[in-house]
């Protein structure tokens, strides 16, 4: 079969979570079929994927560590399994980066378990952005639900950091600077102690200020030796 085909047959799972044996036969399937161009990557960067051309760029204006590590965060479904195999492979081979896998779950059919799921996606991008720091570390939403994406920008502006933008055609890679974000005196004053506590877990304070005011977010770039891309 070629690729056309074999797409043709996945693409009705792309957002399937119940991945059976005859999914997986068709992701492998898919992966194996894709390898063989893996090498043409670098040869058209721009043609690859958003996250790859990022990552390129951010390598062309001398931004990239020798040995970056990557942050994929993916949703858990037969397009995340195919995302993550083939970025992993290209981002190792083409960037020598260190590469490191976190599953989300966002359930879009369902609008309680996705307020849920929404919150369960920030606190793991919380939790991988709290391994790096601001000065070293781009932070892109690029791929997955649009809402993924809104929502980060907002959490980035709460956290001071700008969003690194991709333009498709023109291939321009932009740093959206983070709005400032009005924080209640009052909301301070009454739960101070449970601040002052949190205070000491950086990931406590994250979840609990979203889960109270629905927030969510995101991250900036200079010469990069970290990146967080959620797909």
């Amino acid at each position: 079969m070629n690729r056309d085909e074999i797409m043709g047959e996945i693409r009705p799972w792309l957002s399937a979570t119940n991945i059976d044996e005859e999914k997986q036969r068709k992701i492998d399937e898919w992966i194996r079929h894709a390898g063989q161009f893996a090498h043409e990557a670098a040869r058209d960067p721009n043609r690859v994927s958003a996250e790859y051309s990022m990552i390129y760029e951010l390598r062309r204006q001398g931004k990239l560590a020798e040995r970056p590590t990557v942050v994929l965060i993916v949703t858990e479904t037969v397009g995340g399994r195919i995302v993550e195999a083939i970025l992993t492979r290209l981002l190792e081979e083409d960037f020598q980066a260190n590469v490191r896998i976190i599953y989300v779950d966002v359930d879009v059919n369902h609008p309680r378990r996705m307020q849920e799921t929404l919150g369960e996606y920030m606190w793991k991008v919380a939790d991988a952005l709290s391994h790096g720091e601001p000065s070293t570390t781009c932070f892109a939403p690029i791929g997955g639900y649009k809402v993924m994406t809104s929502l980060g920008y907002i959490v980035g502006a709460f956290l001071h950091y700008p969003t690194a933008y991709m333009h498709e055609d023109g291939q321009v890679l932009h740093e959206i600077p983070p709005v400032p974000i009005h924080i209640d005196e009052q909301f301070v004053h009454d739960h101070f102690d449970l601040l002052r506590k949190c205070q000491k877990d950086m990931l406590m304070r994250i979840r609990f200020l979203t889960a109270k005011n629905n927030v969510f977010f995101n991250i900036r770039f200079c010469s990069s030796k970290r990146m967080v891309l959620c797909i």
